[in-house]
């Protein structure tokens, strides 16, 4: 497991006993030994590792890992948070205690939603528990759990998480709040940062078993309001909000893991076909690649045509505003050529020069150039409409079969069957789930010597 390739394998097998060298003998074991029922008795051993994992504690952190594919295999995509992007992925779902350390992972492929894998995932992680102990949980989640029936269907366990589309009006400075300070260590344990809390409780418009919790104050950065769910019925204010807070220490596990132990590789490449294992997939309608690709073309047309009719009513009202001041300039022009007809006189007749308008000359030759200006923009708006007219009637003609063809097209296939006929396959993440127990403790029991306290310590 340990990264830096500074072990000795012979050193190591003083303490304990003989080990497996080559690359292919331990591939082999490997393969021999992945499953299930395994993998679970791994992680039963590494939760006597932890002194608040399953069984002794009470409240977990579930968060989704992605591993980027890179490979060639024609395999499904998701949104992979390294990349900032969808590409290629394999999905690590984790269970990380209130301390922050890491208990479960399970793997799947981009098949099934989040919302979906959570409860695939504790159904397994469960089995981790005696059977009085499967109830009374709290689970800490981020906003990609959001779903008021999956909310609801928690039933003897609790949720934490984040309000989705929090419009920051939640705040009722008339109503009690509650204020208090948190701190947390930054790069060095000397180092604290505090953090300031105002939280308010209220209940949440779309269920009022659950309450809404909102913070609004936060120090040395600019104040933010956010909004908290949860169903636990009598957790303390703050200890709800300290524990959402603090979901960043699964972040820090991640890389701690990807550094040190590896996580992040694959482990094998072996894959299975869609088409020879459906019946392990729960199996859906969705909508059809001949439907999708008509309903994006309807979409692009109609995107097209609402930009021209935009264009039209700007270009009429233009033409208005033109019209508009092409009239008061008609209206001005009799004024014009009687002061013009007035100046002209006074200079014929020699009169003083305070009489004659010495404006009047570039008042006029102002007025006709406007006057010919606006003339023309009005030609030009008039053609740009006439093609603007022709366009739309154009795309009015483009849509009408689209939406024809949309209506009689198949709407739903099964998820399934369009996977085996485009020859879609899913790692098989056997191996990995193995290693990536044995990692995991690896990783506490590495832990549990580096915290340990000096004088504690055996070498």
């Amino acid at each position: 497991m340990e990264q830096s390739k500074t072990l000795c394998g012979q050193s190591l097998a003083h303490f304990t006993g003989p080990i497996i060298t080559g690359l292919k003998n331990q591939r082999d074991r490997l393969d021999s030994h992945a499953g299930v029922e395994a993998v679970l008795q791994v992680y039963q051993r590494n939760a006597e590792l932890t002194r608040d994992g399953p069984n002794r504690g009470d409240l977990y952190y579930f968060d989704p890992h992605t591993k980027e594919y890179t490979g060639q295999l024609k395999v499904l995509k998701g949104w992979c948070g390294r990349r900032h992007g969808v590409t290629k992925i394999v999905n690590l779902d984790a269970f990380h205690t209130r301390s922050g350390r890491c208990c479960f992972i399970q793997h799947y492929s981009a098949y099934y939603d989040m919302r979906e894998r959570f409860f695939m995932s504790l159904s397994l992680f469960d089995r981790l528990f005696d059977e009085d102990k499967r109830r009374g949980r709290t689970f800490v989640m981020d906003r990609g759990i959001y779903s008021l029936p999956l909310m609801q269907a928690f039933g003897k366990d609790y949720f934490i998480t984040w309000e989705k589309n929090y419009t920051r009006s939640g705040w009722d400075d008339q109503r009690d709040s509650v204020t208090f300070t948190r701190s947390r260590a930054k790069n060095s344990n000397d180092a604290r940062q505090y953090i300031t809390f105002q939280c308010q409780q209220s209940g949440w418009h779309r269920d009022r078993s659950m309450r809404i919790i909102v913070r609004v104050s936060r120090p040395r950065r600019k104040t933010i309001d956010v909004s908290i769910i949860t169903s636990h019925p009598d957790m303390d204010i703050q200890d709800v909000v300290w524990a959402i807070f603090r979901r960043w220490l699964q972040e820090n596990d991640f890389k701690y893991m990807d550094t040190h132990f590896g996580l992040n590789q694959l482990t094998s490449r072996d894959s299975c076909r869609f088409r020879d294992h459906a019946e392990q997939f729960e199996d859906r309608p969705v909508d059809s690649p001949e439907y999708k690709e008509l309903k994006s073309a309807l979409a692009t047309l109609e995107a097209k045509l609402g930009k021209r009719m935009v264009r039209l009513r700007q270009a009429e009202k233009q033409q208005q505003e033109r019209t508009v001041q092409q009239a008061k300039l008609e209206l001005d022009k009799p004024r014009l050529l009687s002061r013009l007809k007035k100046s002209l006189d006074c200079l014929e007749n020699d009169c003083p020069v305070p009489c004659r308008d010495k404006n009047i000359d570039k008042e006029v030759n102002d007025h006709h150039a406007r006057y010919r200006q606006l003339g023309m923009k009005l030609k030009a708006n008039a053609r740009k409409q006439r093609k603007l007219q022709t366009e739309i009637l154009q795309l009015d003609a483009d849509i009408e079969p689209l939406e024809t063809l949309l209506c009689d097209a198949v709407r739903k296939e099964s998820r399934l069957q369009l996977l085996a006929d485009g020859d879609y396959r899913y790692l098989d993440t056997r191996k990995k789930s193995m290693m990536d127990a044995l990692r995991v403790a690896a990783s506490n029991m590495f832990r549990n010597v580096q915290e340990r306290p000096n004088s504690e310590r055996v070498f």
